[in-house]
């Protein structure tokens, strides 16, 4: 499952190669990796999932899905895998997303229970350790179709004959509607939010208020 990065992760890496052009001759690379990279993928997967994030505080769980069911997410902007620590709780579901900030696109490499994964570690296991993007592959080859967390949102909505009258913001886009929700990637998931929770949009069937939120703020 592949979707599009905010257009604000340019401005990301416009700014990094520029460290890397100040200071060349130090070797550096200025990865943007770490936190940044692990507070994207939890709000892209939110966005994507339908997710409630729990906070910082919540250790080994990152979300809740809609069934109350718990999700850890893991977001990599290197490739090599996903850095898991031991933890009294363990969550659910896992979703592991590959950010590519260079060229704007990211994939859902994982999406399925999270005890698949973590079967690569030893029974004795301590500190923090990685898995190799290779053995989270073949995990998610090996996931049923009911075992995946379903997209909340329709992921052709960028490159589609959608086209959204409200100017895109690069640090998110307001509902044109409400004013409340921030959509990070615009207008993917505008289907879902008017049909069940926006409150600028009349009552009615989900599919009514999807007719009416897309006449009013998309045209064809």
């Amino acid at each position: 499952m592949q979707f599009d990065l905010p257009a604000a992760i340019h401005d990301l890496v416009v700014a990094r190669n520029k460290l890397r052009e100040t200071y060349r001759k130090t070797g550096l690379t200025f990865t943007l990796d770490g936190n940044l990279i692990g507070d994207l993928g939890e709000a892209i997967a939110a966005e994507l999932f339908d997710l409630r994030l729990e906070g910082r505080n919540a250790r080994g769980i990152d979300a809740r899905d809609n069934r109350d069911r718990t999700v850890q997410i893991k977001a990599t902007g290197t490739g090599r895998g996903a850095v898991f620590r031991p933890s009294e709780e363990r969550a659910a579901h896992l979703l592991v997303l590959d950010l590519d900030l260079e060229n704007l696109k990211g994939t859902v490499v994982y999406n399925g229970p999270e005890e698949k994964v973590l079967s690569y570690m030893s029974d004795d296991w301590r500190g923090q350790r990685l898995v190799p993007m290779s053995f989270i592959k073949m995990c998610d080859a090996d996931v049923n179709e009911e075992e995946r967390l379903k997209s909340a949102v329709t992921l052709q909505a960028p490159s589609s004959n959608l086209t959204p009258i409200v100017p895109v913001n690069r640090q998110g886009t307001l509902c044109p509607a409400c004013n409340e929700k921030n959509f990070i990637l615009w207008p993917v998931g505008w289907d879902a939010h008017a049909a069940y929770a926006c409150r600028g949009i009349a009552p009615g069937t989900p599919d009514q208020r999807k007719t009416e939120f897309k006449k009013l703020y998309l045209v064809s």
